[in-house]
């Protein structure tokens, strides 16, 4: 295992970062070369979380030709996209953390170690499908694949 660049801490019980957790606290490792943490949606609300997989293989199948690796390009606007779902760093962070999939303390330059994370890619769709975000985010796939016929 290579050697821990940073430490922090992160007040948030639905965590879990390399499985260290103490009472309502989060103690989390990170290195940029490692992908060892797990996301959990927020336990308040599991119950209510709805999962996606057809929309999402289909929508990873349009954005990015079925593949979930560590594909970028450069869109219209002049920002990258990123990994199956071709996440912008902006949405990525702002879902992220609104859904409590990544800490409030991530950084773009942290998040750019696990944007293409597929899991965490889908994750994050999954909360932003459920919430009526999925046709403006993906709009032209959304709109050439008909993926309204899975909500």
């Amino acid at each position: 295992m290579l050697g821990l660049s940073k430490s922090l801490t992160v007040s948030a019980p639905t965590y879990i970062y390399s499985n260290l957790v103490t009472n309502d606290t989060l103690v989390a490792t990170y290195n940029p070369n490692i992908y060892d943490f797990v996301t959990l949606a927020s336990l308040d609300d599991t119950e209510n979380y709805i999962l996606y997989p057809e929309l999402i293989s289909e929508l990873n199948q349009c954005e990015n030709y079925g593949r979930w690796d560590d594909n970028r390009i450069l869109d219209s606007n002049g920002k990258y996209s990123y990994g199956g779902l071709m996440f912008q760093m902006d949405t990525f962070l702002l879902y992220g953390k609104k859904y409590k999939i990544l800490p409030q303390s991530m950084t773009a330059e942290w998040a750019k170690t696990i944007i293409y994370d597929k899991d965490i890619q889908t994750s994050i769709a999954n909360r932003m499908i459920q919430d009526g975000l999925g046709r403006q985010t993906w709009y032209n796939c959304w709109r050439i694949k008909g993926l309204d016929k899975y909500i």
